[in-house]
């Protein structure tokens, strides 16, 4: 096998970290349904799980709130009154970045979201 040139290498290591991360935020999404069910039938409203796996925040951020959920982040310290933490407060200046693609910050793992329907 030869060995790929510089750009054939970035571009193949992205996509597999790409591919990790999609996959990672499946598993996610997976075991808060059931975390989820399981803290309805509780009478709970909200969960708190552990991201352990690099993935797509803005990804799980935006699939939780498009359902009509709010998102926390715990690990981060909780704001006066329990308002929900913006992702824009998470990352500051690299918000707009973020959110363009063109940088992914993250939070360090293990991390922490609450996701609550109350």
């Amino acid at each position: 096998m030869a060995i790929p040139n510089k750009n054939t290498a970035k571009i193949d290591s992205q996509a597999a970290k790409d591919a990790l991360e999609a996959a990672a935020g499946l598993v996610f999404v997976a075991d808060a349904d059931l975390a989820i069910n399981e803290a309805i039938d509780l009478g709970k409203f909200e969960v708190t799980l552990t991201i352990q796996e690099p993935q797509s925040l803005q990804l799980l951020h935006d699939y939780f709130v498009a359902l009509g959920y709010g998102v926390l982040y715990p690990g981060l310290g909780m704001r006066a009154g329990r308002q929900f933490w913006q992702p824009a407060q998470l990352f500051g200046i690299y918000w707009r970045q973020y959110w363009t693609g063109k940088n992914t910050p993250s939070l360090p793992l293990p991390a922490r979201m609450t996701i609550v329907w109350l």
